[in-house]
């Protein structure tokens, strides 16, 4: 019994020192990375109609509202400038973000968190159509904040989606865009397609990770 007790006083301390070891180790950081369950997606949303805007919410992924403008006063029926519901928001292919929109060099949402991320670029006052009438007068144009950069259309340089010939035939980025939601999460966008259903031009699909 004695020795058993001198046994167990010598292996004590070098238990308790392995265990003290192994408490105080800290753990690795956790990798900060993409997967595809982190991918979000919008597909197929209709945003051909030059009279209305579609507000979306990145956060719930879904549409938060629409709204469609006067006609005769050339103004949206209702400001949402400072409903913090939506997040981005599309008018054919004309976007309006919160915070700017920040442009990188990548292609593959997937390494969103290996750029270093710059200033981002605001959005400024522009015209947008929001009557066309083919080849006559009847047109009509509103005052808008849109981005400069992710706004694309018919013979712009730069955008999400840039249009040419006719009929128009749609090109789209293959860059990653960063935008920020209505309470400041940093959200990385890769469009996909700018067509609906039947074929035609007038659509968003893209995917997005909302960063971490």
């Amino acid at each position: 019994m004695k020795k058993t007790f001198q046994r167990l006083t010598q292996i004590l301390p070098l238990v308790l020192v392995s265990v003290a070891f192994f408490a105080c180790t800290p753990k690795a950081p956790k990798q900060k990375g993409v997967t595809d369950k982190d991918i979000k997606k919008i597909e197929f949303l209709d945003v051909s109609d030059y009279a209305k805007w579609v507000f979306y919410s990145l956060k719930d992924n879904k549409v938060y509202k629409t709204v469609d403008y006067d006609l005769e006063s050339c103004k949206l029926k209702e400001d949402l400038a400072k409903d913090t519901n939506w997040d981005i928001a599309f008018h054919r292919w004309d976007v309006m973000t919160r915070q700017g929109v920040f442009k990188s060099e990548i292609t593959d949402l997937k390494k969103v968190y290996d750029v270093k991320l710059g200033d981002f670029t605001k959005d400024v006052e522009a015209d947008v159509t929001i009557k066309f009438v083919m080849g006559g007068p009847g047109g009509k144009k509103a005052k808008e904040m849109i981005s400069p950069l992710l706004s694309g259309g018919l013979g712009k340089k730069e955008g999400w989606c840039i249009l040419s010939g006719m009929p128009p035939v749609a090109k789209i980025s293959g860059n990653i865009w960063f935008v920020k939601t209505a309470d400041g999460k940093t959200v990385a966008l890769n469009f996909k397609d700018g067509k609906k259903k039947d074929g035609k031009n007038g659509a968003v699909t893209l995917d997005y990770v909302i960063l971490k």
